[in-house]
């Protein structure tokens, strides 16, 4: 199976999916694979590469009782970063993300994701930096109550300033509210 590709899946369980860690979706269901599963590539142009499920920071900032398993993804212009840093023998980079309500969302990207951002982030820099963190999960600031949201293990996705829909329709969202508000 290859990641960003849409494929067919023939002879597999579908099994509950309110007991497993680190869910990537919030479905009840799970697909469980096995032995006799057949996979095979299905070209659709038509299908959507790319699925976001977004989550409204101010929706996330409400929260109250972080729940590290269930996975999210955000959207949001960045207007703030900090250094590099090592901690516990892994980098992380601590962003901060405006949605287009401007309310803010702190992140930190931790491991090969800072890299990632880093490389994203330096190809384009004549444009306003929009950043998408697919699959990351909140967590309580230092005990304080204060969400923020970090990547989680290899499982997130990071894009910056992709040639995507959802970046360019934000983006656009974001130049409409900018010369209205000038």
């Amino acid at each position: 199976m290859k990641e960003d590709a849409v494929v067919q899946i023939r002879h597999f369980f579908v099994r509950n999916n309110n007991f497993i860690r680190n869910k990537t979706v919030n479905n009840p269901y799970r697909i469980v694979l096995f032995p006799k599963s057949q996979m095979s590539a299905c070209i659709d142009p038509e299908f959507p590469i790319h699925k976001f499920i977004f989550k409204d920071f101010k929706e996330i900032n409400a929260i109250e009782d972080a729940n590290e398993e269930v996975l999210f993804d955000i959207i949001g212009v960045l207007v703030g970063k900090g250094f590099i840093k090592d901690q516990n023998n892994a980098k992380l980079i601590e962003l901060v993300l405006e949605d287009s309500s401007h309310n803010k969302m702190y992140c930190t990207l931790w491991k090969e994701y800072v890299d990632s951002f880093r490389m994203q982030a330096t190809n384009e820099q004549n444009m306003l930096p929009i950043v998408i963190i697919q699959f990351c999960r909140p967590t309580l600031y230092k005990g304080k109550g204060d969400v923020r949201v970090c990547t989680s293990r290899n499982v997130s996705r990071l894009f910056v300033n992709c040639d995507i829909e959802e970046i360019t329709k934000f983006r656009e969202l974001i130049v409409s509210y900018t010369c209205i508000g000038a």
